[in-house]
């Protein structure tokens, strides 16, 4: 097998292999890899794409690998490196032809190969996560663990929350939490909520709009919100919008490939309160995702406590337990990190602890 380097551009192929492929999901895709792109512009992206090919030519796995000028490890030390988005890369998409031995052999090559382009272009950390969506087959997450360890990349552990949209609604409402079931029928008694016409640019825009007006400044580059809007079109964004007394006062953007689908973005309008806006329009999402046969719905990140991998802000952890309220599963999460220099390893890893060991009661000296 062979490593074959492609810049910034994926092949034509590329977006079949990687819908062909369990271990591929839209992170992998050539429009992921466009708006990852156009969302890090001030952050002179570059790197590669690149794929492994067997004997005969063919792709046999896909990865990403950009570099990526950025904050290092929560401090305000700026260098390059191995990133996507400021989050981690995604591990390869493998084909579902090769045996065990020669996926492992794979993703193995796709390891080094990090290391040579974090070499090349001068990255002194990266950052890749194993996808928790589409799949959970163990052999693939052996391989990549294993691959990643060889390599000298160390693991840190995550988690997220899943929704299974393949049960029935109503089974899947008794599973959220009563807080979140009479919120959402406290909600939809003065509020609308439903999926949005991918026709309609003035849903859109005032999406946007409200997304600006609650961060209180345009958080990302006009062209990442042209491709959201692109998606609208082919069914791979979903548009959700609440309404009160006919006025938008709420959006959420979902993201759907295959049958599986993620919580990508939300805006709610900044001046309307004590109204369970999310709550409704994510009940919006689930009931149109169950209706679409998609049988997997990722809400995103979970944080419980303080750990010495992060520490999350108070901000953090309301989040993740609103997103645990709608009931699923908690997924672990498989990321992991390495350092090529050994004065930004110092200082993330020193920032980091010190960090945590703030979080923590200082026990009472003995006398």
């Amino acid at each position: 097998m062979r490593i074959v380097d492609h810049g910034l551009v994926p092949p034509p192929e590329w977006d079949m292999f990687v819908s062909s492929s369990p271990t591929g999901w839209f992170w992998h895709s050539r429009s992921w890899i466009d708006y990852t792109i156009a969302y890090g512009q001030d952050t002179s992206p570059c790197g590669s794409v690149f794929t492994v090919r067997d004997g005969e030519d063919r792709v046999v796995a896909a990865a990403v690998a950009l570099v990526e000028e950025s904050a290092i490890g929560g401090t305000e030390a700026t260098s390059r490196s191995i990133g996507f988005g400021g989050g981690p890369v995604w591990v390869p998409a493998v084909s579902p032809e090769l045996d065990e031995a020669t996926t492992a052999e794979a993703i193995r090559l796709c390891f080094d190969h990090l290391s040579k382009i974090a070499s090349a272009e001068g990255a002194v950390s990266g950052s890749t996560r194993l996808a928790s969506i589409p799949t959970d087959a163990a052999t693939y997450q052996s391989a990549v663990r294993v691959a990643a360890l060889r390599n000298g990349w160390a693991e840190r552990g995550g988690a997220t929350q899943v929704l299974d949209t393949s049960l029935p609604v109503d089974v899947i409402r008794r599973g959220m939490s009563k807080g979140h079931r009479s919120a959402i029928t406290r909600g939809l008694r003065s509020m609308s909520a439903a999926l949005t016409d991918p026709s309609d640019r003035k849903a859109f825009s005032a999406y946007r709009e409200m997304h600006r007006r609650a961060a209180g400044r345009s958080t990302r580059p006009p062209r990442t919100w042209e491709l959201m809007e692109n998606w609208l079109a082919d069914g791979t964004g979903l548009l959700f919008g609440a309404r009160l007394a006919s006025q938008w006062v709420g959006f959420s953007y979902v993201l759907v490939s295959g049958r599986s689908a993620y919580y990508a973005s939300a805006a709610n309008h900044p001046d309307v309160e004590g109204q369970p806006i999310g709550h409704v329009l994510q009940w919006a999402a689930v009931e149109e995702l169950a209706r679409r046969g998609v049988v997997s719905y990722e809400l995103g990140q979970q944080q419980f406590a303080p750990t010495s991998a992060r520490a999350p802000s108070p901000k953090e952890l309301a989040i993740a337990r609103f997103k645990r309220g709608f009931g699923g599963q908690t997924v672990p999460v498989v990321e992991h990190e390495r350092f090529w220099d050994a004065s930004a390893a110092v200082l993330v890893l020193t920032h980091r602890a010190e960090e945590y060991a703030a979080t923590l009661k200082t026990e009472a000296s003995p006398d």
